[in-house]
């Protein structure tokens, strides 16, 4: 890493630990700022990870290489998904006292951990398709234990039915969507990342920390 992507990681993880101290953490949470609070420290983390991440993956062999529809210049390490989703868990389990986990989210945390790990041993191991599918399956069974599913359709054996399909292909087209979608660097991120500030949007609006 160059000079300032030193500096920048030292700033990042500074202000990681400034947000740990009781202090900081109860000023954010009495002016009703929880939400800023999780994202910085969520931010924060990742940040912190990336490089991490960014060093052990060729360790690992995780590494994609140009060619067909991938269309990178260079060979670049994968995993990149790790350092987010670290990101994202180690906040959910600091904040384990300020956030309310719900049968349903607890269920979604699971079954999203599922989802992470296939990525990971694919990346590493490269699974075959049949594997990935019988995992993400799996991750949607866990969804379903948990009460997580569409609710819209009639109080009938075949709104249930249509409800199960209809969740089924939600989950596995989107987290299979969002994989063809990695063929360019920043890519898969980016949509991701706009994607998951419009639902923050309407968790805000809808049940509000």
């Amino acid at each position: 890493m160059s000079k300032r992507a030193y500096i920048l990681q030292a700033l990042t993880l500074a202000v990681m630990v400034l947000l740990l101290v009781p202090d900081v953490r109860l000023f954010f949470l009495m002016h009703d700022l929880t939400w800023l609070y999780l994202i910085a420290q969520s931010f924060c983390l990742t940040f912190t990870l990336v490089p991490i991440v960014h060093r052990v993956a060729p360790i690992l062999g995780a590494i994609d290489t140009p060619g067909g529809r991938k269309q990178h210049d260079s060979p670049t390490p994968l995993m990149g998904g790790a350092a987010i989703f670290l990101g994202f868990a180690l906040v959910m389990i600091l904040g384990k006292d300020i956030l309310h986990f719900s049968v349903e989210l607890k269920g979604v945390a699971i079954g999203g951990t599922l989802v992470f790990l296939i990525g990971v041993m694919d990346d590493v191991w490269g699974l075959s398709a049949k594997t990935r599918l019988i995992g993400q399956l799996l991750s949607v069974g866990i969804l379903y234990k948990y009460g997580v599913w569409m609710s819209f359709l009639p109080d009938t054996w075949w709104g249930h039915g249509g409800e199960v399909l209809i969740t089924t292909l939600w989950v596995v087209g989107i987290t299979n969507a969002l994989n063809f979608l990695d063929g360019l660097d920043g890519l898969a991120t980016g949509s991701a990342s706009i994607n998951a500030f419009f639902f923050g949007l309407v968790a805000l609006q809808t049940d509000p920390l």
